[in-house]
């Protein structure tokens, strides 16, 4: 462990190995130097840089803590270009007191995090050491309402989030092909058609998401007219 603050900048690279992945694919993740740390210009663009790439933003944000901070708007409104992308644990949650008090303090954060444009859903209370079996922690969470540590609904949530971060990805490469293809049929095929064969074909795109079967469609018709524009 390195100490001294001076010699932090002496580590390239930390790796972690766990066998409790070895079932995921095509999963990578990546732990940020820390958004509130002391300023350093290379953590700043660190993180900027990964969170850009990212499909999903964890942050971990204490229950007992619901109310955000300067640092936590601040990393909300400048390092992170979408909400949609943010999920949040709310750790610890068997630290409450009462039902009331759970019940409280998981309005409190909601409303919070809403605030910033992350929907409720996204936000999920976890207690971790209910995942390993500690009959104390078990009790302690049971006696709040709860069933479950959260981890798989954490789990559940933050891969609904990766797909639709996917998603949405794919639709504005798709509205960019479109538009693409609307250009080449209008601009380049038409003008041709109508001078060799004084025949203007009226095609008419729907620019609205098209479904899977459509989508093939598509791109069977943009390679026959790609095809087609070599020749002519």
């Amino acid at each position: 462990m390195i100490t001294d603050p001076d010699h932090a900048g002496a580590v390239k690279k930390i790796c972690i190995t766990t066998p409790r992945l070895c079932k995921e694919e095509n999963v990578v993740f990546y732990d940020m130097p820390g958004y509130n740390s002391p300023p350093n210009t290379l953590y700043e663009d660190q993180t900027r840089e990964k969170l850009a790439h990212a499909d999903v933003i964890l942050v971990a944000k204490e229950f007992q803590k619901p109310d955000l901070v300067d640092s936590e708007c601040q990393m909300l409104n400048e390092y992170i270009t979408t909400s949609e992308k943010v999920v949040v644990a709310l750790t610890c949650f068997d630290r409450a007191i009462t039902v009331e008090d759970y019940q409280t303090l998981l309005k409190i954060s909601q409303r919070e995090w809403e605030k910033q444009g992350v929907s409720s859903e996204k936000v999920v209370p976890v207690c971790d050491l209910a995942e390993f079996n500690t009959g104390s922690v078990k009790r302690r969470i049971e006696s709040l309402g709860k069933s479950s540590s959260g981890i798989q609904e954490l789990k559940r949530v933050v891969s609904k989030s990766a797909i639709d971060s996917r998603e949405r990805v794919v639709a504005k490469k798709c509205i960019a092909s479109k538009n693409s293809l609307i250009g080449f049929w209008t601009n380049d095929l038409c003008p041709i058609i109508k001078r060799d064969y004084d025949v203007l074909s009226e095609v008419q795109f729907e620019m609205n998401t098209m479904n899977e079967t459509e989508l093939k469609t598509y791109f069977i018709l943009y390679s026959f007219l790609l095809v087609s524009k070599h020749r002519l």
